[in-house]
């Protein structure tokens, strides 16, 4: 069997007017030159936003999270009762939002979504659901791990499992897996469903601190980017 994990950075999020507070990436020209507006220069990409309101951002949070998850349906990640999303809390320290035990990825809505504390246990703030032991396992490590990763990711998709089998890093034989190259660890020692923190712990070590991605052999992949994944 084998799984994609996923981590993300997620950027300050903002106040509901797009006019009064623009995304960060307006006047970002690398990110503007992706695309082609109108002479005036008026048509703008929209990047992440920024959120004066920690509230408004929490809220920003669960419902781009809720979108992955319809997305990993969508491309038929959900696999049993596994996989899982976690993104840190903007408002509680050492807290973080999963999604709901047993619910399948196309069903997810943001108010499904679960706060738990450091240890694993259900907080109010949220839906009051049971979470994924082995997610938590998982999550938890990697992002104590990675400071920089706010939000991580863990599927069970067909050519993660497959590709997991070799234990080798992807080839540079693609413009996507450009992307990839010399950032890549690969966990060749993967011990099974994750119902103990030393193995969360081997797959963060297996991530690193830098790498975009690490291979799970026999099992998947390990990203601190939810991008790089969705």
């Amino acid at each position: 069997m084998s799984t994609t994990t996923t981590t993300s950075s997620i950027q300050q999020l903002t106040v509901p007017s797009w006019q009064d507070n623009p995304p960060n990436d307006a006047t970002d020209q690398p990110f503007q030159a992706l695309a082609r507006g109108d002479r005036n220069g008026v048509l703008k990409l929209r990047g992440i936003p920024s959120f004066k309101d920690p509230y408004a951002k929490r809220q920003w949070i669960r419902e781009h999270m809720a979108a992955a998850f319809r997305f990993f349906g969508k491309q038929g990640y959900g696999e049993g009762v596994s996989g899982h999303i976690s993104v840190r809390d903007p408002i509680l320290p050492h807290h973080f939002w999963m999604n709901p035990f047993a619910m399948h990825f196309s069903l997810i809505k943001a108010s499904d979504m679960v706060l738990v504390d450091s240890q694993g246990y259900v907080v109010e703030g949220g839906n009051q659901a049971m979470i994924n032991e082995a997610g938590f396992m998982i999550h938890s490590e990697v992002h104590r791990a990675r400071p920089d990763a706010v939000a991580v990711a863990h599927a069970h998709s067909i050519y993660g499992k497959t590709w997991s089998g070799f234990g080798k890093p992807i080839e540079m034989l693609t413009q996507d897996a450009c992307n990839l190259y010399g950032k890549l660890g690969v966990h060749a020692e993967h011990g099974g469903i994750a119902l103990a923190q030393e193995e969360g712990r081997a797959i963060a070590s297996a991530l690193g601190k830098t790498n975009t991605a690490a291979i799970l052999q026999n099992h998947g992949l390990a990203i601190p980017q939810i991008e790089n994944l969705v």
